[in-house]
């Protein structure tokens, strides 16, 4: 799937979170923020869709699943 350049794959979703958050940064070779929903799932931010942190505190990000390390093949 592309999304503004970016090919994601995985499990996607796009959250609404309250605050700053940093998605990957593949220039400056920066990952992005880490989330765990209260479910324990973790999800990695790659992109930010939408930032209204300076006028409503809020942003919507595209989120990917992370595999959890007990998951990892060997």
């Amino acid at each position: 799937m592309q999304l503004d350049g970016l090919n994601l794959q995985g499990e996607r979703r796009a959250l609404y979170l309250d605050g700053n958050w940093q998605g990957v940064l593949r220039a400056e070779v920066k990952g992005g923020d880490l989330v765990t929903l209260p479910d324990s799932s973790l999800w990695l931010i790659a992109h930010v869709l939408e930032n209204w942190r300076m006028t409503s505190g809020w942003c919507k990000v595209a989120v990917t699943r992370q595999m959890p390390s007990g998951q990892l093949s060997q």
